[in-house]
């Protein structure tokens, strides 16, 4: 069975009914060619405590924001960094993130 997804160098090309999903893949690609994307603080501080081996209600909780949410800041830093789970997340915040303070407290 073919695959559904399109192939990854479908950038540069202008086909007339190119379906959206085409369309979001090549807006992604272009946008990952530009610059590397820094986190956002919330990104960063979910990281962090990731990396302190917390789970996501207590991510959330130290946030003030609900398990959902927690949940979305570690999904979006390990998007942005390319990571496949939470477990490469706390590692790399732990390699990384060392010398930030937490506004936390």
């Amino acid at each position: 069975v073919p695959s559904r997804e399109p192939p990854h160098s479908t950038c540069g090309t202008t086909n007339v009914g190119t379906s959206w999903k085409r369309s979001i893949t090549c807006i992604v690609e272009l946008s990952m060619r530009r610059k590397p994307v820094a986190l956002t603080v919330r990104e960063r501080l979910a990281a962090k405590l990731a990396g302190e081996g917390k789970t996501y209600v207590d991510i959330g909780g130290a946030m003030g924001v609900g398990y959902e949410t927690a949940k979305t800041y570690i999904l979006r830093a390990r998007c942005k960094l390319k990571l496949g789970d939470k477990a490469a997340l706390a590692e790399w915040a732990r390699e990384n993130l060392k010398e930030e303070t937490s506004c936390l407290g």
